[in-house]
């Protein structure tokens, strides 16, 4: 039998992982859903935690090195020597994986605004994730992924009676660096939005939202109506998007987003050339890879008397 365990049978694998995850998110949402709704970080924090007691503990020698997705496809993680990995060892592995799992959700929750939290984004989200992709589709000699290298051990057949012996072809080392460079220069083009008008506004807009009565946390994005290539001045606005976690379902409602855009217009008189400010409230949480939340959205035009158009007519639910 060959040693080193197919591309597919590993994705199998962890898509199964996943799925058990979900299920258990979604039990612990339930169960504990007002924590979870009075705090976001709780939940991302939750997530984390469910994640790496996962696979910390069924990657190690307390089970014989099987997830469950492993168990259902015959096949578990050693080291080496064919020994299944130390608690120790297997947690090593565990924040590997969950790194890149955990900056995708925070950056979900809370998007990249600061030039730290894009570089965190592209090299420790991007880069791991197509480095791990890279490593599982032309590493043949051992299949191992970053967090394999890095806590050295491999993921065998069950029946497995060695591991692969060959070393990794210095190639990929080669194409591990390309890959964090290409992150490095696709940062770039969003550190260099900081230094434009329309995100200086967007950012007093967002801090402006975050004090209003209902508004837990809001995400806004100016866009000017037309630019001229490397300019950072910003123009007439042409559109306004606006990302509203709000405190509760009453806020799902048409005069709920006028009083905000009146304030907003009062503060910021520059919004007042744009065509329309389009509202999306959220209410509910995320835990893991398990998500509960209600969205309405909404369409307010400065220009019209009939601002507050309800777009969405019914919540929608994302289970």
């Amino acid at each position: 039998m060959e040693q080193s365990v197919s591309f597919w049978r590993r994705i199998g694998a962890y898509y199964i992982d996943s799925l058990v995850l979900v299920c258990v998110a979604a039990m612990l949402g339930m169960l504990f859903r007002p924590l979870w709704l009075q705090s976001e970080a709780a939940a991302l924090f939750a997530g984390i935690l469910l994640t790496l007691i996962y696979f910390t503990v069924l990657n190690s020698s307390l089970s014989g090195g099987q997830t469950a997705g492993k168990c259902l496809l015959k096949v578990r993680v050693v080291d080496r020597h064919l020994q299944t990995l130390s608690l120790r060892r297997a947690f090593f592995r565990a924040i590997v994986v969950a790194l890149p799992l955990t900056i995708m959700f925070w950056i979900s929750v809370f998007p990249a605004t600061t030039v730290a939290t894009t570089y965190a984004y592209w090299v420790g989200y991007f880069t791991p994730v197509l480095c791990s992709t890279y490593l599982f589709l032309f590493n043949r000699r051992s299949r191992q992924c970053i967090h394999d290298l890095m806590a050295g051990s491999y993921v065998v057949h069950s029946d497995a009676e060695s591991v692969p012996d060959e070393p990794i072809w210095r190639g990929h080392g080669i194409a591990l660096l390309l890959i964090g460079g290409l992150a490095v220069l696709m940062a770039k083009p969003d550190i260099k939005q900081f230094n434009t008008e329309a995100f200086q506004v967007s950012q007093q807009v967002r801090q402006s939202l975050n004090q209003a009565p209902g508004v837990i946390r809001s995400a806004v994005m100016v866009v000017p109506r037309s630019s001229i290539s490397g300019s950072t001045s910003m123009g007439e606005v042409g559109l306004v998007k606006i990302n509203v976690r709000v405190d509760s379902h009453d806020r799902f409602r048409q005069s709920f987003t006028r009083e905000l855009s009146e304030q907003l217009l009062e503060q910021f008189p520059e919004l007042r050339s744009a065509d329309e400010l389009q509202y999306s409230l959220h209410f509910g949480f995320q835990l893991g890879g398990f998500k509960h939340r209600d969205e309405r959205t909404f369409s307010f035009s400065p220009n019209s008397d009939a601002g507050g158009i309800d777009l969405a007519g019914l919540f929608s639910s994302e289970p």
